[in-house]
């Protein structure tokens, strides 16, 4: 199978010049996750549960769409290249906050700069950063965050509106955002407890 030329351009977009380093980026995701895979599965629904659930509407009922899992897989791959691809290395946090290179990998050893081992060596998500500097408080929620937690649920919990954190005017906010404006950071740790 070969790449259509419009997934080509996003990747480009996206600091990813070939397959190959497609390729490579999706090999170390899946060594690093311990085969976290969506995977189909095993059907255990009785027949009743599955009339019943198809009487109300739920999709799905009847067995797995191996194209949608495949699909889930390659989109998962492609955005862990990406968060790679534009994550920071231990010089340039240490240029971006004004620190030596052992500040930061104190740091990395502290939890409060979150970090990607990949292969020899770790890489800082640029959704910690802001303004030249690491998102402030975020050093108090971070070694809160359970070591388990895949970078992707990670970028995607501190990045995505949260129903429980309100602007002043009511709107949602991310994580971060909610961090930015100064908000309760204790509210805050209390949620990625539960992460």
């Amino acid at each position: 199978m070969f790449a259509r030329e419009e997934d080509m351009e996003v990747l480009r977009k996206h600091g990813i010049t070939s397959i190959q380093h497609l390729a490579s980026i999706a090999a170390d995701l899946l060594r690093n996750s311990g085969g976290n895979r969506v995977s189909p599965r095993s059907d255990d629904l009785s027949q009743d549960d599955k009339a019943f659930f198809r009487s109300v509407g739920a999709h799905g009922v009847d067995g797995v769409d191996k194209d949608a899992v495949d699909k889930l897989n390659r989109d998962m791959a492609t955005e862990y290249a990406i968060l790679i691809e534009s994550a920071l290395t231990s010089d340039q946090v240490a240029r971006k906050l004004g620190v030596s290179t052992s500040r930061v990998r104190q740091r990395i050893l502290n939890s409060t700069l979150y970090s990607i081992k990949y292969g020899p060596r770790r890489l800082f998500p640029l959704w910690q950063f802001s303004e030249g500097r690491a998102v402030r408080h975020l050093e108090d929620v971070l070694p809160l965050l359970d070591k388990s937690v895949h970078p992707l649920t990670a970028q995607e919990f501190f990045t995505s509106l949260h129903p429980d954190l309100e602007g002043p005017r009511g709107e949602l906010c991310s994580p971060i955002q909610w961090l930015e404006m100064g908000h309760d950071v204790e509210k805050l740790k209390h949620i990625v407890r539960f992460l």
